[in-house]
Formats: structure tokens, sequence, C-alpha cells
């Protein structure tokens, strides 16, 4: 074979096994964004079971996506009462979720209350200084951020706190 013809052949092969890899990548994409949708549409149904292990397999596909993760981290924290584990794996999916997009304010929130509630004062404070810098006319978030501040019994973060009560009173 001519270097020529040669050079065409790698050529050839490498365009077609290019155009292969976009096709299965785009395929794989669209398997992932069906089992969400079908997740939720399982939801609809209150078919948890299936709507758990549907999220789980489209999370084992991409596990960069954190809306996939932050859905499938609520079952992880229900399983997770009789297994620390369990419930560990999906706070840190939360926790992923937040720090990668903290102005998904409902997850955001979500994730803020859950965590107060479970008594984890340094990370909640951390959320909701967040959500209040991000939205600092919502007042809702701002008196959770006080209530942080004021929880976390630091004499810094109370003075913090009175600084908070009296802007809110201007």
């Amino acid at each position: 074979i001519s270097a020529i013809a040669l050079l065409a052949l790698l050529c050839a092969t490498f365009v077609v096994g290019s155009a292969r890899d976009k096709y299965d990548d785009d395929a794989q994409q669209r398997l992932i964004d069906y089992l969400y949708m079908e997740a939720r549409r399982q939801n609809a149904n209150d078919n948890n079971g299936a709507e758990f292990e549907l999220y789980r397999r489209a999370y084992e596909l991409d596990t960069t996506n954190t809306q996939i993760g932050s859905d499938l981290a609520l079952y992880y924290i229900l399983m997770g009462k009789n297994n620390d584990e369990i419930g560990q794996q999906g706070l840190d999916l939360l926790k992923r979720r937040f720090d990668e997009n903290p102005n998904d304010f409902g997850k955001s929130v979500a994730y803020g209350r859950l965590i107060t509630q479970m008594g984890y004062h340094d990370e909640a404070l951390r959320v909701w200084q967040t959500l209040d810098s991000l939205n600092p006319k919502n007042t809702g978030v701002k008196l959770i951020y006080i209530d942080a501040l004021i929880n976390s019994a630091d004499s810094a973060n109370l003075r913090k706190a009175i600084t908070q009560i009296n802007r809110l009173e201007t």
C-alpha cells in the first residue's frame, strides 16, 4: 500500500471512529434523559420503587449530573435512617449539588433545612450565609440565617446576627 493510501485509510478510520463516538455519546445522553424523565413520571404515579431504581441507574451512567444526584440523595437519606453510610452518601450528593449550583433555590433551601434539622450547625451556617448573599431581599432566608448565626454560639456570629437584625429594621 502506498503511503498516500495508508494515510487516507487512517484518516477515514479516524473520521468514522469520531462520528461513532459522537453518536455513542448522544445515545448515552438520550438514555440518561429518558431514565430521568421516566423517574419523574413514576414519582407522579407514586411508584417510589421504580422512581428510585430509575434515578439510581441514570446516576450510575452520569455521576457528574448533580440534578439526578440530588433527587437520588433524598432516597438515600430516607433509607439511611438505619444505615449511616447510605444516609451520608445522600447528604454528600446534596452538598455537591449545593456547592455546584447554590442558585437552585428550591434544592438549596431543602438542603439547608435538612442539615439544620440534623444539627450540622457549621454546614447550615455556610448554606444560609450563601443563600442570604444570593438572595439579600428574601426576609425568610435572612431570618433563618440569623437563627443559624445565633445557634452557632460564637460571639462573633452573635454580633453578625445583631447586625443582620438591625438591617431588617431599617
